[in-house]
């Protein structure tokens, strides 16, 4: 699983640097809008990945609301697992970015 999230952050980090090399052209609520839409794409697919291999059969798997969107989960999930799990990601992958947008500065 560790590949998958390096891509993940790989692929982010590539779209914050084409961001931060356009982005004097926008204004303050374009900035946010824009920079707001990039984190929430990349939380989805970090919490996507964090549920491990989802199978494509739907009798084994369904969809759940998040407050990042819908995501296909494994029927027989239980999120009571590991609850800091998630949370270790979410501030990893925060901190990731917040740090990426310092060096920018």
């Amino acid at each position: 699983m560790e590949d998958r999230y390096k891509n993940i952050l790989e692929q982010m980090n590539n779209e914050l640097e084409a961001f931060s090399m356009n982005s004097s052209k926008l204004n303050g609520y374009q900035y946010e809008k824009k920079f707001r839409e990039i984190t929430d794409r990349f939380n989805k697919e970090l919490f996507q990945v964090s549920q491990g291999k989802v199978p494509k059969s739907k009798n084994e798997s369904h969809k759940i609301q998040t407050s990042f969107g819908d995501i296909t989960v494994k029927k027989r999930i239980s999120f009571k697992q590991s609850p800091y799990g998630l949370q270790n990601q979410s501030s990893f992958a925060g901190a990731y970015v917040s740090n990426r947008l310092k060096n920018d500065i």
